[in-house]
């Protein structure tokens, strides 16, 4: 009795320091390249957020990590092969929300297959109209669009970020604004500028460009304007609505698989609060038109199921779902 007691523990020994899964929180991670995968191509907001935060991990870790970019079927094919990735901390994705597909059913994972490590930053987004425009501020313009119904505005497409935040304020606000999608902003600012609408929405990056050059006039920064270095004349959503408007901030994570051990999650989240702190990588990222905005994954987790509904509900009001 006693030899197969032995055995046993034995045996649970070995199977337990031989798990690749297994974790203790004296152990040394990363001990090989880490993969970062993105489900974008090369030189989209996103991919470019990956490339930089894996630059400065890098060097906080001293080991390399990989950016991989696998886009395609609305960024579900990048997200797939995370949620189907051994979840060692060795494959993390880098993205914004992925619970649209999740609502849509396109997707072939569901949410509770990943794990939120944190939260980065939050992808600034713009109002802007032509430069010789007759609406001088957001409040000029807000009056005109509720007496005069259907101005039309320029977003990059349905089922993005920024149609989701200008719907729901759109709605809310009683504005009256009807949508007309572009493939994305590099079609958007032309459709503005050409006078093909006198509306368009968009990345704080391109519409900030063009108001920079005399262009445009950016009326509304859906976030803190002094964050995107506009000016701070600018009003935001939550200032000019007073809070009275829940709005849907555009928010990039670092994911892991659902099953990863929760040490290693802790390693890279406490990885990223340093570097999030790091002059060098705050300034590097506000180039691309990124506020550092860390947040820890059970925080999110707290702020997330609103998030989700509200866009439920805009995705139910145009027809997206049922």
């Amino acid at each position: 009795m006693k030899k197969k007691i032995f055995f046993i523990l034995i045996s649970l020994i070995f199977s337990i320091s031989f798990n690749p899964y297994y974790s203790n929180s004296t152990e040394k991670y990363p001990i090989k390249p880490v993969i970062v995968v993105t489900p974008f191509p090369g030189g989209g907001a996103v991919s470019t957020i990956s490339v930089i935060t894996a630059k400065y991990l890098e060097r906080h870790f001293g080991s390399p990590f990989i950016v991989e970019f696998k886009p395609g079927g609305g960024t579900v094919i990048g997200v797939t092969y995370v949620a189907n990735a051994a979840p060692d901390g060795y494959t993390l994705l880098c993205a914004a929300d992925i619970f649209t597909s999740v609502l849509m059913r396109t997707a072939t994972y569901k949410m509770e297959d990943f794990k939120i490590i944190a939260q980065i930053s939050l992808l600034g987004n713009a109002l802007s109209v032509r430069a010789d425009a007759p609406w001088k501020n957001f409040q000029e313009f807000v009056e005109y669009a509720r007496k005069n119904p259907g101005v039309k505005y320029a977003h990059p497409g349905v089922g993005t970020f920024i149609y989701f935040r200008t719907e729901n304020m759109n709605r809310k606000a009683k504005l009256n604004m009807i949508g007309v999608p572009m493939k994305g902003d590099t079609d958007v600012i032309p459709a503005l500028l050409g006078g093909h609408v006198p509306v368009a929405v968009g990345s704080t990056f391109a519409h900030k460009a063009q108001a920079d050059a005399g262009k445009t006039r950016i009326l509304l920064s859906y976030d803190k304007a002094t964050g995107y270095g506009l000016d701070p004349n600018i009003p935001d959503i939550e200032e000019f609505f007073k809070g009275s408007i829940y709005d849907i901030p555009v928010s990039i994570y670092l994911y892991a698989p659902a099953k990863t051990p929760k040490e290693r999650v802790e390693i890279i989240e406490k990885a990223l609060e340093t570097i999030c702190k790091e002059r060098e990588y705050v300034e590097e990222m506000k180039k691309i038109g990124q506020m550092i905005s860390f947040v820890p994954g059970n925080k999110v987790m707290e702020t997330l199921p609103k998030k989700i509904e509200t866009v439920k509900e805009i995705m139910k009001e145009t027809g997206m779902i049922k």
